[in-house]
């Protein structure tokens, strides 16, 4: 058996705890637990100033680093292109 088989999880323990309470095992939550609060706060796109001073940002690190500027230049530029369309979200 992997070791990873033997890791419980939040989930489980909530699963346990309902069953638990469910048999009469115990009366009831004994940590009182309840959902977090979650808010969601709206992400916006960048807009085409921004994005400009982006890309201009990728140019100046590719002059200021004579090493290896020009490769990963590019990879920051594609991932930047990548950025809009991956859901990934700017905090």
């Amino acid at each position: 058996m992997r070791w990873a088989c033997n890791i419980v999880t939040g989930r489980d323990l909530w699963r346990f705890r309902v069953l638990a309470n469910d048999r009469k095992w115990i009366s009831e939550n004994p940590a009182d637990l309840k959902a977090p609060k979650v808010t969601l706060c709206p992400t916006l796109p960048y807009t085409p100033e921004e994005m400009r001073k982006i890309y201009a940002a990728i140019d100046v690190y590719k002059d200021e680093m004579p090493k290896h500027g020009l490769e990963n230049a590019r990879r920051l530029r594609g991932l930047v292109l990548l950025h809009p369309y991956s859901g990934i979200e700017d905090k």
